[in-house]
């Protein structure tokens, strides 16, 4: 049995889905990428299967810089600041979480330690 007939799935369906990449923020892949220095590459620089547009990436690390995440070194390019570390080792939480968690533990010092649990 099929969801659909033969003829709609050949005519109105795709043959493979968007990739996730081209349609979520890249911030977390950016964290990853300074934190592991992967290559020694940007994001721009890596060859990626399908990449997402410059405009993507540009307001990616708008919203890093913005957060205290990243910041510009002039000989360097883009570096991680030391929240932007902890962002990064917190990878499976947003960015935005990270930075609200952060301001936290400025007045209450163990609240990291309760907020990753």
């Amino acid at each position: 049995y099929y969801l659909y007939s033969e003829n709609f799935h050949l005519k109105k369906m795709s043959s493979y889905d968007r990739p996730k990449i081209l349609d979520e923020p890249v911030d977390d892949l950016i964290l990853f990428l300074l934190n592991e220095q992967v290559f020694g590459k940007s994001i721009e620089e890596i060859n990626l299967l399908n990449k997402p547009g410059i405009a993507d990436i540009k307001a990616a690390k708008k919203r890093l810089m913005d957060l205290g995440f990243i910041c510009e070194d002039g000989s360097v390019g883009i570096e991680l600041t030391n929240d932007g570390k902890v962002a990064s080792a917190l990878s499976s939480v947003k960015p935005e979480a990270v930075r609200m968690i952060l301001n936290c533990c400025n007045k209450y010092p163990h609240c990291l330690k309760n907020a990753i649990r």
